[in-house]
């Protein structure tokens, strides 16, 4: 059926465009998925949202679901058994790892030698990122798809690391921008050098006078970079120094195929392609401010939409040379659960899984805020429910708490201290009982909170420092310094605390940047030695999964869901059965149902049995 701008608001929401639209659009407004319904009705034209987002808000839409014909599939279902779904997948952030040759900066000889810490967590898949040398630790565009940055070792090195990974039964993924370069990779200088250069058309130049760049893409237009030698704009749609790569000329993917065999050759199994529903370009014209995205991102319709996105994972499956297929994750920011699906299909030709930490972003604030909050965990209940019907039914989601990019999650929350470890155990309850892969980020496993950073000579990310500086000339060093920790990726960034002492066993040198505080009881060592610490309860919480399958494989069945105090459901696969429990606040609850004689107690991030749920407890039972 046709879609046009009176199509009922029900109509639009069948569509995965017009479904991941929505859900975009209600984010920015902090609403639930469906609030366009509860707002205006599930019959309200379409046309209806121009009054509320702007003009043109509803044609835009109907043009970008024209163009996306190839949803006939969505109701296949993701059956086959495949290593990645049962896997464990422990992200390292290598410049924080571990430092062994004493340089401050984590390399590939600091995660080998960390190798049997991560064996006995049950870490099956090491996700490496960064990787490609970008010139620098820090800088985001890639230099060379064939080098690792020399702060983590030279490719002996590397193959080094992926043989002693594999001898422990382990895999190796790796992150990789397939989307664009650095602006000084040599297919970039080339294209610059001459008009007629070959390399010119791996990207996006477009004509035009230097005073009016081509459309209002990017973050407060600054998607466009003029470049006098060729008279043109470049397009460099997620920041300075990362040009797009130009996916409709053939060379590139046949380029970026022959760069992913070549790491495949080195031990690698898989990849993470950094932005991947950016790759391709289905127009140019203005964006919408309504559908930036969670990048933030003006023009981001154009490219998270455009149907060639298909063709071109395909194809670039299709290009790796391998004895063994690869997993493919792809980040995805923001794509909704319909349009998650068609990146997913289950004949396996696209995307393996998505990685997406939209549901960490501003919507899920809490309404109440307490010093230090930023996310509810109620509205993260909510993501995880409508995605665990929408998608995980069907398709096979990734499960991610934290990343490189963001704050740590028990700071996140704005609980008290008291009860970061009670806290941390919940949170992991979370990750490695719901239906999908979890993927656990370094130092969570040790329930680290965010940095008291001091002064801004202490920060390191990008993003911070603007944040400062931003923030600094309009008011006082102490709160242009709590603007730019508030949501930095520093505090995810810093050094892992291996054992006590001023550089936590991470380095025998200075460290790029100051160690995480408390490391005298947060570091690994310590709580190796604690039998109730957050690091041992993660071992715990992963040999369980592990040994029973219906935590991996079972259907997931929710409970008490209108209950936005607790999060509670049942795994269930053929006769085996769990049933998982969580108080969602700070406060004791009233338990939602009683627990039965049949129920028997098998982890629970309390000691002793309580007839309420007390602050953030997490019970995982066992149902006969």
């Amino acid at each position: 059926m046709a879609l046009n701008r009176n199509s009922k608001l029900k109509e639009v929401w069948l569509h995965p465009i017009g479904r991941d639209a929505l859900q975009s659009l209600m984010r920015q407004f902090g609403k639930p998925a469906n609030w366009p319904f509860k707002k205006f009705g599930k019959n309200t034209p379409l046309i209806k949202l121009d009054a509320l987002v702007g003009a043109g808000y509803a044609d835009a839409l109907v043009a970008l679901m024209e163009a996306e014909q190839d949803f006939a599939p969505l109701q296949e279902a993701d059956t086959g058994a495949n290593w990645w779904k049962e896997a464990v997948i422990y992200q390292i952030y290598l410049p924080s790892f571990m430092d062994a040759d004493h340089d401050g900066f984590g390399d590939f000889a600091g995660v080998m030698q960390r190798l049997p810490y991560l064996e006995k967590l049950g870490a099956d898949v090491l996700w490496l990122s960064p990787v490609l040398n970008t010139g620098k630790v820090g800088a985001r565009g890639v230099l060379d798809f064939e080098a690792p940055l020399p702060d983590f070792g030279d490719l002996d090195d590397f193959v080094a690391l992926t043989s002693a990974a594999h001898a422990r039964g382990m895999r190796i993924i790796m992150g990789v921008d397939i989307g664009a370069t650095s602006d000084k990779h040599p297919w970039f200088t080339a294209a610059l050098g001459k008009e007629d250069s070959e390399y010119n058309s791996y990207y996006y130049f477009s004509k035009g006078s230097a005073q009016t760049p081509p459309n209002n893409w990017g973050r407060g237009g600054t998607g466009w970079q003029w470049y006098p030698q060729l008279n043109a704009w470049g397009l460099r749609l997620l920041g300075r120094g990362r040009m797009d790569l130009n996916w409709d000329n053939p060379e590139v993917p046949r380029q970026i195929g022959k760069a992913l065999t070549f790491w495949m050759s080195k031990g690698v199994d898989g990849f993470c392609f950094g932005a991947a529903n950016l790759v391709a370009k289905s127009g140019f014209g203005n964006g919408q401010p309504a559908m930036v995205g969670p990048l933030g991102t003006v023009g981001y319709e154009w490219c998270a939409y455009a149907p060639q996105l298909h063709t071109h994972l395909k194809d670039i499956r299709k290009k790796i040379q391998s004895e063994t297929p690869p997993l493919l994750l792809g980040e995805v920011s923001g794509t909704g659960t319909l349009l998650a699906k068609l990146l997913t299909r289950a004949d396996g030709t696209e995307l393996d899984m998505i990685f997406d930490a939209s549901h960490l972003a501003s919507r899920l604030k809490p309404k109440d805020q307490t010093e230090g909050a930023d996310i509810s965990l109620a509205g993260l209940k909510q993501y995880y429910l409508e995605w665990m019907e929408e998608y995980g039914a069907q398709r096979w989601m990734t499960l991610v708490l934290e990343n490189p990019e963001l704050p740590r999650m028990v700071s996140r929350v704005g609980a008290s201290p008291v009860y970061r470890s009670i806290l941390a155990k919940m949170l992991g309850t979370l990750l490695f009982t719901l239906r999908g892969t979890p993927i656990l980020y370094q130092g969570e496993e040790l329930g680290l909170p965010n940095i008291r950073f001091t002064c801004k000579e202490e920060l390191r990310s990008a993003a911070a420092l603007r944040a400062y500086k931003e923030a600094r000339e309009y008011s006082s060093e102490k709160a242009a310094l709590q603007a730019a920790v508030r949501t930095a990726c520093d505090h995810a960034r810093a050094p892992i605390p291996w054992n006590s002492g001023p550089k936590g066993g991470f380095t025998g040198a200075e460290p790029w940047m100051r160690m995480t505080d408390g490391i005298d009881y947060l570091s690994v060592a310590a709580q190796m030695e604690d039998s109730k610490s957050v690091l041992n309860f993660y071992r715990k919480l992963i040999a369980l999964r592990k040994k029973h399958s219906a935590l991996v494989h079972g259907g997931f069945k929710p409970v008490f869901a209108g209950n936005k105090n607790v999060f509670c459901y049942f795994r269930v696969l053929e006769n085996e059965k769990w049933y998982i429990e969580m108080n969602l606040t700070e406060k004791e609850m009233r338990r939602p149902g009683r627990i039965l004689p049949s129920q028997h107690l098998a982890l629970s991030n309390y000691e002793g049995a309580s007839k309420a749920l007390r602050p953030y407890e997490a019970n995982i039972y066992r149902c006969e």
